[in-house]
């Protein structure tokens, strides 16, 4: 967002991340609700997404993390099970929660 958040500072982008064996290659983190962070000097993109995980059809929190914003990212991995879409923050003590 442009400094005053009156709109897009650029065009949109992808931001990709290492293929996946679970999505055959794919290379996306989730199908939506995307929230990114940087924490410890780390960018991390959190997305839900549907998958079949123990032979039942879930909608986990995945996340993906980068060394530089427009990555690539690295492998998704489940951050919460069953969470769907989530933000994430820092109480009042520097912990982060979601």
């Amino acid at each position: 967002m442009k400094d005053d958040m009156s709109g897009l500072a650029e065009v949109p982008r992808m931001l990709p991340c290492a293929p996946s064996k679970e999505l055959k290659g794919d290379v996306l983190v989730g199908s939506r609700g995307p929230f990114l962070w940087k924490a410890n000097g780390l960018y991390h993109l959190a997305v839900s997404d549907v998958i079949n995980r123990n032979g039942i059809r879930t909608e986990d929190t995945m996340v993906a993390t980068s060394k530089e914003l427009l990555g690539v990212y690295s492998k998704r991995l489940v951050m919460i099970p069953q969470g769907g879409q989530t933000t994430v923050f820092q109480d009042d003590k520097g912990n982060y929660r979601a």
